[in-house]
């Protein structure tokens, strides 16, 4: 009986089972965030009146870095904390009993929390249904061109002189 619950020898290929099930679950996310952000630009503009979806996409992309590079020292962190000894030929089986744990116990953990989270999304389809017809005919959509209204130059002095006619 093995100690660390790796796959066989014999079966190498069952290494890749939790890599293919890792990278559904970021491609699900992928997908997910475009409408997401989507979602969140028009409840912003009907809250706000203003049409900011290049500073949302800003903030996720910066948000999208900072999480990889937490993501790469907190896995370098947890590598030192299991134990792991690179000058070892072989790793002892409650290091890689522990590597197994913190390698696939936190995703599981994370993945669970992001399922939990976007379950209660608030902004279903009612609801963008809804606020979709309600911004179209604020921005006067009936009469085939849509006019949002612009940020006011203090708010962003760099776009001074380049806001879209209303």
């Amino acid at each position: 009986r093995r100690a660390c619950h790796c796959p066989p020898p014999a079966a190498p290929w069952l290494t890749l089972v939790p890599v293919c099930l890792n990278a559904v679950c970021l491609g699900a996310a992928g997908i997910m965030l475009g409408s997401v952000l989507a979602d969140v630009a028009d409840a912003d503009e009907w809250a706000s009146g203003y049409r900011r979806e290049g500073a949302l996409a800003a903030f996720i992309s910066f948000l999208s870095k900072l999480a990889g590079t937490v993501g790469a020292l907190l896995g370098g962190f947890a590598l030192s904390y299991t134990g792991f000894d690179a000058a070892q030929p072989t790793q002892p089986a409650l290091t890689l009993a522990a590597m197994k744990w913190v390698y696939v116990g936190f995703p599981i953990v994370g993945y669970t929390a992001a399922v939990l989270l976007v379950w209660r999304y608030p902004l279903t389809k009612a609801v963008m249904l809804d606020l979709r017809a309600k911004l179209e005919a604020r921005r006067g959509a009936a009469n085939g061109r849509p006019a949002a209204k612009s940020p006011p130059a203090e708010t962003t002095p760099a776009m001074q002189g380049n806001e879209r006619a209303t």
